[in-house]
């Protein structure tokens, strides 16, 4: 699910890399029909994977952070915040997300990887699997992901438990792409979520052809379908969260929600960027920028669908914990910063967090926050 992260960290060119082929962002070479009966070998249909177990309650709060001055991960445990502790660290785990309180998951290569923080053997859950690709529900029982077989150029969503690894459904083919300035990285979206209480799953892309957006229930039924026409890129499905069995996300008329299989627009012409749903439930956090380009940070009651401003010249929130939201914050470009020119501000180097419970703003130490445990509630 979440997943933030500054977009100066996101990678100056924002890749999603074609399961079953090279683990760089160099287009595949063309296949023959040869090679696409071996890539579909690679990548079967129904496969059989481990059995995975409930993972136990735990009121554990974590996060995985960059410190300032640090490209090195940190797996914190903030459940006290005012004594919080270093759990692991790590070099390479790019976008890797929490499965529970005490593993977590990420792709290596075209391989979906889970391990135990206290340091057990890495288990490969699957392959094939489109770079980042992947969710876990809210128990770590059940795993989806997305991969693309060559032979098909069509996405494909599968989805892990109970021992197996089956294909559910397929989707229009993904191309390779990427984006080197922050006007296209605030539009730009990748990303497969399971709802809360793990009954629906929901997909959105708007790269590299026709912007679409799905939404399943948790066997793989299709239950809500939308594309896009290429040409109307910003207008497409994207920036997307979910806040209880709610689904939300941004087209070109503002925030849609869709909740018990009916559509309706929440937020009529609001543009939000990268939005995340509260730990505590009922609440998302978002950025949005004005004409001038500067960042306001805004908080969302679902129960009411409005939104109310927290402070401006800030950016990229992410929560974490119930009442504590990480920021950073920005000011206005000068000449020698040499900004393009669609951008106006940059990172000044600070990050705060917030307290929505007494509105008051802290220095940070953390520069960038990957995932938090629990997820969105």
């Amino acid at each position: 699910m979440f997943r933030a992260g500054p977009v100066r960290n996101l990678a100056v060119v924002a890749l999603v890399v074609i399961a079953c082929g090279p683990s760089h962002g160099t287009a595949p070479p063309p296949t023959s029909k040869s090679n696409a009966s071996a890539a579909r070998q690679q990548c079967p249909a129904n496969q059989t994977t481990p059995h995975f177990v409930p993972a136990p309650p735990s009121n554990r709060n974590l996060e995985i952070v960059f410190f300032k001055g640090s490209q090195r991960f940190l797996v914190r445990d903030i459940t006290d915040i005012l004594h919080p502790t270093t759990v692991s660290t790590f070099d390479d785990l790019w976008k890797a997300q929490f499965i529970s309180s005490s593993e977590i998951s990420y792709t290596k290569g075209t391989d979906l990887i889970r391990f135990a923080l206290a340091g057990s053997p890495k288990v490969v859950v699957a392959h094939c699997v489109a770079t980042n690709a992947f969710a876990w529900n809210s128990t770590g029982t059940n795993a989806a992901y997305i991969t693309i077989n060559r032979d098909t150029s069509a996405a494909e969503l599968h989805l892990v438990g109970g021992g197996q690894n089956r294909l559910a459904s397929s989707m229009p083919p993904m191309g390779i792409t990427g984006c080197e300035s922050r006007a296209c990285a605030d539009d730009f979206d990748f990303g497969l979520m399971y709802s809360p209480d793990g009954a629906y799953l929901s997909f959105i892309k708007n790269f590299g052809g026709a912007p679409n957006l799905r939404i399943w229930n948790s066997d793989g039924q299709l239950l809500q379908s939308v594309d896009s026409s290429p040409s109307d890129f910003k207008a497409g499905p994207a920036m997307s969260a979910w806040s209880g069995n709610s689904f939300y996300w941004r087209d070109g008329q503002g925030i849609e929600m869709w909740h018990g299989g009916t559509q309706s627009l929440a937020l009529p012409g609001v543009r939000w960027i990268r939005p995340k749903a509260s730990p505590g439930g009922n609440q998302i956090v978002y950025e949005t920028r004005d004409v001038s380009g500067t960042a306001h940070i805004y908080l969302l009651d679902t129960r009411s669908n409005v939104p109310r401003e927290l402070v401006k010249s800030r950016s990229e929130p992410a929560y974490l914990n119930a009442h504590l939201i990480w920021y950073q914050e920005e000011r206005q470009c000068d000449a020698k910063d040499q900004c393009p020119p669609e951008t106006t501000t940059i990172p000044s180097g600070k990050t705060y967090v917030y307290d929505v419970q007494d509105n008051t703003e802290t220095e940070s130490v953390i520069d960038t926050v990957w995932d938090v445990w629990p997820h969105g509630a």
